[in-house]
């Protein structure tokens, strides 16, 4: 593919991979893409679709790459990777072991959202930062 030179192609197939809890079809509809559109590549139905899942705030990663072209028909793979989920964390009061307080099972732990509220959470590398 010459992307000094755009070209128009139809859409013949999306796929999905890197799901592990998400599903792969909601991944499609936040795209916006569908088989049978028309886009054009290099074009901005691309960027616009990895920034319209990226918006989902789901995903640390998205991508979206040629699988294969036919003549005019491209068939387009959808690479995500899903932000870690935090299964549960206890606080303990000082000095009282006894009490602990449990966050709900599948919390989102976003890594990026530590970074949105003015540097807390910022960890040095390796250590995870700890969201409330």
């Amino acid at each position: 593919m010459d992307y000094g030179y755009p070209k128009e192609y139809t859409i013949g197939g999306l796929t999905v991979s890197g799901c592990v809890t998400r599903d792969p079809n909601a991944v499609k509809l936040f795209s916006g893409l569908k088989v049978g559109d028309k886009i054009t590549i290099p074009g901005e139905q691309i960027g616009k679709a990895i920034r319209a899942i990226w918006d989902q705030r789901l995903f640390t990663d998205v991508r979206i790459e040629e699988a294969e072209i036919r003549g005019a028909t491209i068939f387009l793979n959808i690479i995500v990777t899903e932000n870690p989920q935090l299964a549960s964390y206890g606080l303990l009061k000082h000095g009282d072991a006894q009490r602990r307080r449990q966050a709900p099972r599948g919390d989102q732990h976003a890594a990026r959202a530590a970074g949105e509220r003015g540097g807390e959470g910022q960890c040095g590398p390796g250590r995870a930062p700890l969201l409330p």
